[in-house]
């Protein structure tokens, strides 16, 4: 428990990467002086040339005077030093696989809040058994899929879920997600998905069942028995009148939405399924556009798969610390339609349907937004989260007080009335 007044607010740990500059630079931007901040990284110049270029960027002298702290992923001591001195360690130094296992057990052991940016679930299965018991017992709370995934995935249906309740007083029975998305990939993020595929390629047949199972973040005694829908081939979504194909993110935001559920104590039903998929288009346009980015993943995984074809995506994909430059991260958008059912109730399935979205890159300034209002949420709105403690959710800890920072920031996060032929 945090008795002790500590000296910072939020250290956000990767402060030089691509999006670790992108997160100082916001808080820096919405907040100035309200936060008590500081920067944490390998390289003292780095981190002051960062401190620079933003203090620049946003004509205002005094970023330079953030707080640096230098800790290495790999300097167990720094990193606990790092972690007493803060109330929310925010880290978005991946791949976290390599990088990240360090921070999680320093701010367990320093009873330290915690929010990252990962998209790599069997990582943080592996974090979950290994300090899930002393999160809990040292009443810290560890949050992991911070960005855009999974937070429009795992707020919105949270969203549906309580308006169904609210609307028709039933749990959900099953929810369709439609993605629509703009945006490039930086290095950190194309070499996180190229070490979880690395290591899943050294894996055991067991360890791949897990990391297969939409139940990976799951104890393994409560895996439900239901087999979770999945897309795999473009096909037609009469609900939304469109072509859809796969997502390449549906895989994590749904392990992430069915944990949600686990910790709410099934709150979305204990028969609750989840689909996630990308919206290709409508007409023969949108089936063509569907087939060819379903090729290009599966040609993508493949070749990412084996260690011989490996070297060739690697050199094809963008390196750490590189990613959209500021016009293309502003023209880059995201929306999410969310379509829920009911459990049936006298004869009728009711539907509801929401809304997310931002205008802004996905992975970059929408990451970096969500993943900042999700350390704040933790300093600034504590006395509102309630007694869930270990290894939470952004929804299961956060829930409504994060949903409502979001919105004030001009993140959408609405219920669309469900009339016929709604446009997307």
């Amino acid at each position: 428990v945090l008795t002790m007044a500590r000296e910072f607010d939020v250290v956000v740990f990767g402060a030089t990467g691509f999006t670790g500059s992108l997160v100082v630079e916001y808080i820096w931007r919405h907040y100035g002086k309200g936060v008590k901040l500081a920067a944490a990284g390998r390289n003292e110049a780095k981190l002051k040339k960062t401190l620079d270029e933003i203090a620049t960027e946003l004509d205002m002298p005094e970023v330079r005077e953030t707080a640096t702290i230098i800790a290495d992923a790999g300097d167990d001591e720094a990193l606990h030093t790092m972690a007493a001195r803060t109330q929310v360690v925010l880290s978005t130094t991946g791949p976290f696989w390599n990088y990240g296992s360090g921070v999680v057990a320093a701010c367990v052991d320093s009873s330290t809040d915690y929010v990252d940016i990962t998209g790599e679930s069997p990582w943080s299965r592996e974090m979950i058994v290994k300090h899930q018991a002393q999160a809990e017992a040292n009443q810290c709370r560890i949050i992991s899929f911070c960005g855009f995934d999974s937070i429009p995935s795992d707020l919105g249906v949270l969203l549906v879920a309580d308006e169904m309740r609210r609307q028709h007083d039933v749990a959900l029975a099953r929810v369709d997600t439609y993605v629509s998305a703009k945006g490039a990939m930086s290095g950190g993020t194309a070499a996180s998905m190229m070490n979880v595929l690395e290591k899943a390629g050294m894996s055991t047949t067991k360890a791949l069942k897990e990391m297969g199972s939409p139940y990976e973040l799951l104890p393994r005694e409560a895996w439900l028995k239901i087999r979770q829908p999945q897309v795999t081939t473009p096909a037609y979504a009469p609900e939304i009148e469109r072509y859809i194909c796969p997502f390449v993110m549906a895989s994590v935001n749904s392990k992430v939405v069915h944990r949600t559920n686990y910790l709410l104590g099934h709150k979305y039903g204990a028969n609750f399924k989840y689909c996630e998929q990308m919206i290709a288009g409508s007409g023969v346009r949108g089936f063509l556009s569907g087939a060819m980015i379903t090729g290009s993943l599966g040609l993508f995984m493949t070749a990412a798969w084996f260690s011989w074809t490996r070297p060739l995506v690697k050199a094809l994909l963008p390196k750490p610390g590189e990613g959209p430059d500021r016009e293309a991260r502003n023209a880059g958008r995201f929306t999410y339609t969310i379509v829920a059912k009911g459990e049936e109730k006298d004869g009728q399935t009711p539907v509801v349907k929401g809304k997310v979205a931002a205008t802004q890159d996905p992975g970059y300034g929408a990451t970096s937004m969500m993943v900042a209002e999700s350390a704040l949420c933790l300093v600034k709105n504590r006395g509102d989260l309630g007694n869930q403690f270990g290894f939470g959710t952004p929804a299961s800890i956060m829930g409504e007080t994060l949903m409502q920072r979001l919105r004030s920031k001009g993140m959408t996060f609405e219920i669309v009335p469900d009339t016929p032929k709604a446009k997307l």
